[in-house]
């Protein structure tokens, strides 16, 4: 038995639930002798007086044939797809637009990062990522998969598909890794490259790459799929590196040194949003921002503006100006998280739109070894100071109902039926410990 899509239109139009009677294992009476579509929902053990079972799901039309038997099954490869197309939606449908603000701030003595996340909702979990994970990314089965090895732990906030697709955050190297939405990203077109998603490409940085050049040497090694959500990214390391990572018109366009003169990223071009400041006042311009402008360009101004601002003693120290800066170019709802990133002691502090109080981990406290219970934290925890104690294990339960809250209280993934959504949750728990052997190659 086989699958087979017959279009990709990646629209709001196709309903989750359409899809539910080819996820589960169907029965077909056998003998019937037309072709016909199924149309909505069809729960498990129906019975389908179809030879052949189609359906939608997101603008991909499934068609399956039974076996001798009268079983339909889906295959393994095709659930890939299906979860791959799943987070796409994610992002694809979600605020529009979808808004973040991301810095550093580096004055010699000090380095740290800062990033907003604004986003529909914020439910959300802190997961530590172990070393010596054998991975492979989750992809269409058209795609050759991405597989590595994790040579680094790392401390990741994540939210539509636990730990295998962060929005970004550090590693125990101190790289750091963040995106933001932009609408002119256009990803590589398919060649022989491993591939993976945008979300599972900050993942695979944070588990191999120590520096910023080990992450632009990656772009000859793999790539993002095409049609992915369209992200750019802000990457920093301990060093004291810093680069703008952009894929326009099918290329990565990286800028570092002088070519990234202010440390800043929001959700336009580098390019634009340097332009603009240009125009502005105070950087050679005589514009003024209005002081209540969300707007993209406004707010990366307003970060850089609180980059030249600050100076050890008038300011007060890094970390307390990173989330001034944030503060004022929060969204205000919308900025779900803020996160302030001490690079060069691998400390983090943050805080969420529903429990405002500052709270602090150090990578340092945390045990990576692949061996050791994978550790989590609710990012809204109701605490304050240093949470390392608050972290519980990783269980089956815990990682079901972040999916679950995420893609729940999203409006156009709440009626997705929970045998993806258990998919979704599983793909993880195929991350496997590498063998002594595996290690010695």
């Amino acid at each position: 038995m086989s699958w087979t899509t017959c279009g990709l239109a990646g629209t709001h139009g196709a309903s989750p639930l359409s899809f539910a009677a080819a996820l589960a294992h169907r029965r077909i009476r056998p003998g019937a002798s037309e072709d016909r579509t199924v149309e909505g929902n069809v729960d498990y053990g129906d019975w389908i007086d179809d030879h052949v079972v189609r359906c939608e799901f997101f603008g991909v039309m499934l068609r399956a044939r039974p076996n001798p038997a009268g079983e339909v099954r889906m295959k393994r490869s095709f659930i890939r797809t299906l979860i791959a197309v799943s987070l796409v939606q994610f992002f694809m449908l979600g605020s529009s637009p979808y808004a973040c603000t991301t810095f550093c701030i580096d004055d010699g003595k000090e380095l740290v990062f800062g990033r907003n996340y604004d986003f529909d909702i914020g439910v959300g979990l802190v997961i530590v990522n172990k070393r010596e994970l054998s991975k492979t990314a989750l992809t269409s089965p058209t795609e050759v998969q991405a597989r590595w090895v994790s040579k680094f732990g790392s401390v990741t906030f994540n939210q539509s598909m636990a730990e295998s697709s962060p929005p970004g955050e550090m590693n125990e190297q101190g790289l750091v890794v963040e995106q933001m939405w932009l609408e002119e990203s256009e990803y590589p077109a398919r060649d022989e490259r491993p591939a993976l998603t945008s979300l599972t490409w900050i993942q695979y940085q944070l588990d191999t790459c120590e520096t910023v050049d080990d992450v632009i040497a990656t772009d000859s090694e793999l790539r993002i799929i095409q049609n992915d959500a369209p992200l750019h990214f802000l990457i920093s390391d301990r060093t004291g590196q810093a680069a703008v990572i952009e894929f326009i018109d099918g290329n990565m366009v990286v800028r570092t040194a002088k070519q990234l003169p202010y440390r800043a990223l929001a959700n336009s071009t580098y390019e634009t949003s340097l332009s603009y400041l240009k125009s502005c006042k105070g950087f050679g311009g005589e514009k003024v921002i209005a002081d209540n402008s969300t707007d993209s360009l406004d707010r990366f101004v307003r970060a850089v503006r609180g980059i030249e601002q600050y100076t050890e003693g008038e300011q007060g120290d890094a970390i307390t100006q990173a989330f001034k800066i944030l503060e004022e170019v929060s969204l205000g709802e919308t900025t779900r998280w803020s996160i302030v990133y001490d690079v060069k002691t691998l400390a983090v502090q943050f805080k969420t739109g529903k429990s405002p109080k500052i709270k602090r981990l150090n990578l340092k406290d945390f045990d990576f070894n692949c061996n050791a219970p994978c550790r989590v934290l609710d990012i809204d925890c109701d605490v304050t100071g240093d949470v390392h104690a608050r972290f519980i294990d990783y269980t089956t339960e815990v990682k079901k109902k972040l999916i679950d809250d995420s893609w729940k209280n999203t409006a156009w993934l709440k009626d997705t039926p929970h045998v993806i959504l258990n998919m979704v949750a599983s793909h993880p728990d195929r991350f496997t410990p590498v063998k002594e052997e595996e290690k010695r190659h």
